[in-house]
């Protein structure tokens, strides 16, 4: 390989750096919310013991929908990593209150239907800090590795 082709290589390895990045803190972040592993490798904090609602199920997901909106968008300085509102405040720590306003619906229960009336609910939430993206020490080897692969790569 000629020295033209490697600094060309090279310049490749620059201009794809930002996808690079972005794409392993994505699936960094993905990776802790299957293994249920906060930024730093520590377990999740657990659900309260005795709530109802899929005591078995993984503790940032529902449906699904969550992990789908973790995207990595560039920016001028470098990467920034971005989720849907209610995936920041799992990962940040939330205090929701307020009221909030229930539609009319039919609800099903116990085999019958049951109509329910508009009212105004209120609401006083507080979401536990389960920080599954952030600076960490893994995520900065992580991506000092991939990058390493890129160079490498790069000149052979």
């Amino acid at each position: 390989m000629s020295i033209d082709q490697a600094i060309a290589n090279l310049q490749g390895v620059k201009r794809n750096l930002k996808k690079v990045v972005g794409n392993e803190m994505t699936n960094y972040a993905l990776d802790n919310i299957k293994r249920q592993r906060d930024a730093n490798g520590m377990p999740l904090r657990r659900r309260k013991p005795g709530t109802p609602r899929d005591a078995r199920r993984l503790i940032l997901v529902d449906t699904g929908e969550g992990r789908r909106t973790i995207a990595a968008v560039p920016t001028a300085t470098g990467v920034e990593l971005q989720a849907a509102e209610h995936m920041v405040a799992h990962n940040q720590g939330a205090t929701i209150r307020g009221n909030f306003r229930v539609r009319a619906h039919t609800r099903r229960r116990k085999g019958r239907s049951e109509q329910v009336t508009a009212h105004s609910r209120q609401v006083n939430i507080t979401l536990p800090q389960r920080q599954f993206f952030g600076k960490s020490a893994a995520l900065t080897g992580r991506i000092n590795e991939r990058i390493s692969k890129q160079i490498i790569n790069a000149l052979t």
